[in-house]
């Protein structure tokens, strides 16, 4: 279950979600060099390296067993949810400023 929070929850999604904020920031005529910079290799490190071996260790800890396959889904469903409530509250906060 912890691995599959740990892959979904953050190395499977981190890739994407920071990508469309490089986008973002890259438009945002700021001097957001570092944060862009950061955001870039965690890009990298979690789409090329820890995302494929989070991906593999969930794979061998679950070994296609229905109950542990099951298991992980319903861990990664909670912890898209909590992400998404975690951002939409981030969001709500920042737009009331």
């Amino acid at each position: 279950v912890v691995a599959a929070v740990f892959f979904y929850g953050r190395e499977d999604i981190i890739p994407a979600m920071f990508s469309g904020l490089t986008e973002v920031i890259r438009g945002g005529g700021k001097n957001l060099t570092a944060l862009h910079g950061y955001l870039k290799r965690h890009i990298d490190l979690d789409g090329d390296s820890h995302g494929p071996l989070a991906a593999a260790m969930l794979d061998h800890l679950c070994a296609g067993e229905p109950t542990r396959l099951a298991a992980a889904n319903t861990a990664a469903v909670a912890a898209l949810e909590s992400r998404y409530a975690l951002w939409s509250g981030i969001r709500t906060a920042i737009a009331a400023i």
